[in-house]
């Protein structure tokens, strides 16, 4: 591009920077302590504003331009928050890498306008093809329909290159500006209002339908959504209620609620895996098994807590199904397969999670044990002691007697006690993921016990009655839907957030653990519909619900 992209960016975009530069906290709570009792009254927790996180970044631009180079697979690492992902803080490298991104996708979009426009730019009237372009790619872009002063300034800037440097180099332009703008980067859905008094206010039909969609699609809305906005659809529960439902059956869905598991299971944390005797191509095939079983669960079966833990079958191509150790899969080709339930349970026993959660050439129960208590139980641990001495092991013990000695530590018994009885169920999975009996010639004891866990308490043998226990757990359904809660608000619950949460969580319970109408009860809910507005010194900020 001909004009330096500092230039272009100076007459639309930079004076609307520092507005938008923030981090979010981990974990925003009430200035006053109260605890809310009642949901009669909205109760909103604050938030900052945050900017797009890779995947949402490289979906949006996608679903938009049509443009799978993905981008910000080279943007800096997003934050993370309770263990999702978002876009609190930003850095130099994070403008750097957006700047370069909009010049590379301008250049590239620019190469067939007529593709992009539905019309010629260079050829056309300005109102017949530019304006009207401008309104829609805009509306697209900013999630909201641009207003009066954007788009002349859109217009302007097109003027002034094209002038100098022709309608070819002008159309570059205004697309860089836009991609490159805070309303594009930003969840600008959640900016403050220009006016307002201390209190709860509803989002408006754009900002609502902006944050449904990053939610429940993972991208940005498309057309029909924005105009299910601007026709007053979202304006109250029961409309938004029907346009979740809507996107559900959505074929983006299907990315939006696989983000959401596989962030809650760290699927991502499986790049660059290495495990003794793993193909280095493994971890990536296990992934994509993973995610086509949570694809099946949820879309093809009864989209069931109870079944993404406990399911006897899951999807493997060749290399998989010998780890699996099933017949039939042979090639790259992911198909369904049956499995011995006495032996695998779901996610539970995938060979991904297994994979994840074990240490490079042995199986790991603590590590294990911690995301039990964690991400199903929400039960967190402290971290342990700094000063503590792991004890002596002895020569040719198996994993279960290596790490059975934590307990012998006073300084471990505590938490050890919690962790190593959940860890054990699972050793019948060596680092790989494979099934064992033996261990070092000694059979496996995968017996273990759940305590302090309300109606899962009890002993099991092996993970597959564990898996039975948690996915009859009214704890475990309550964990969940918190976690989607964190994943859908990118943040921590606070106490604002207590009624609707707990009302998510019956409705989650009612639906016999359905994680679709989940995803409808958070995508409904006060925290998400609404904003706290605050008048402070004379001047008028909002916080929110949540980050997407």
């Amino acid at each position: 591009m001909a004009r330096p992209i500092l230039e272009i960016l100076s007459i639309l975009v930079l004076p609307l920077v520092p507005a938008c530069v923030g981090r979010l906290d981990d974990g925003p709570t009430r200035s006053d302590g109260r605890e809310p009792t009642t949901c009669t009254s909205e109760e909103v927790a604050p938030a900052a504003l945050p900017h797009l996180t890779r995947s949402e970044y490289d979906r949006t631009v996608r679903d938009l331009l049509g443009d799978h180079s993905a981008p910000a697979r080279g943007f800096p690492a997003d934050d993370g928050i309770a263990g999702y992902a978002t876009g609190a803080t930003v850095s130099s490298l994070h403008v750097e890498s957006w700047l370069d991104a909009a010049e590379a996708l301008a250049a590239h979009a620019a190469e067939d306008p007529i593709a992009l426009a539905s019309c010629d730019p260079e050829r056309e009237p300005e109102a017949g093809c530019l304006v009207p372009f401008l309104a829609r790619f805009g509306r697209r872009a900013f999630r909201r329909p641009l207003s009066g002063v954007e788009l002349d300034r859109l217009l302007t800037l097109y003027r002034q290159v094209s002038a100098v440097d022709g309608a070819s180099v002008a159309f570059e332009a205004v697309l860089t500006a836009i991609l490159a703008s805070p309303s594009f980067l930003y969840h600008t859905e959640l900016a403050a209002p220009s006016s307002g008094e201390d209190g709860v206010t509803r989002l408006d039909g754009y900002a609502l339908a902006a944050r449904m969609a990053f939610f429940l699609w993972g991208a940005g809305p498309d057309d029909a959504l924005l105009d299910a906005a601007e026709a007053g659809q979202l304006d109250d529960a029961e409309g938004a209620d029907q346009v979740a439902r809507d996107m559900l059956r959505d074929p983006h869905a299907r990315e939006g609620l696989r983000e959401l598991v596989g962030q809650w299971l760290g699927l991502a944390r499986l790049d660059g895996v290495v495990r003794a005797g793993l193909a280095p191509d493994m971890p990536g095939r296990m992934r994509a098994s993973a995610e086509a079983f949570v694809d099946a669960v949820l879309f093809e079966d009864d989209a069931r807590l109870a079944t993404l833990l406990g399911a006897s079958w899951t999807f493997a191509d060749g290399p998989l199904a010998e780890i699996l150790d099933v017949p039939g899969p042979e090639g790259d080709a992911l198909v369904r397969v049956e499995l011995d339930p006495a032996e695998r349970a779901g996610l539970l026993t995938h060979p991904a999670l297994m994979t994840l959660l074990a240490q490079p050439a042995q199986s790991d129960p603590v590590r294990r044990g911690v995301w039990v208590l964690d991400r199903l139980l929400c039960d967190a641990l402290p971290p342990p002691p700094m000063d503590v001495t792991p004890p002596e092991v002895s020569v040719g013990a198996t994993t279960r007697e290596r790490f059975a000695q934590h307990t012998s530590s006073p300084a471990c018994q505590g938490c050890h006690s919690r962790i190593d009885p959940i860890g054990f169920g699972f050793e019948h999975y060596d680092a790989t993921g494979r099934f064992r009996t033996e261990e070092a010639g000694i059979p496996v004891d995968a017996t273990g016990h759940l305590d302090g866990t309300g109606d899962s308490d009890g002993d099991f043998d092996g993970a597959p009655e564990l898996a039975a226990r948690l996915a009859g757990s009214a704890q475990v359904e309550g964990c969940f839907a918190t976690q989607a809660f964190r994943f859908a608000a990118a943040r921590r619950e606070a106490p604002e957030d207590a009624c609707s949460l707990e009302r998510a969580t019956q409705d989650f319970r009612r639906s016999g653990g359905d994680i679709r109408e989940l995803a409808v009860a958070i995508a409904t809910s006060d925290p998400f519909r609404f904003r706290r507005v605050d008048a402070l010194d004379g001047r008028t900020t909002e916080t929110t619900g949540g980050s997407r």
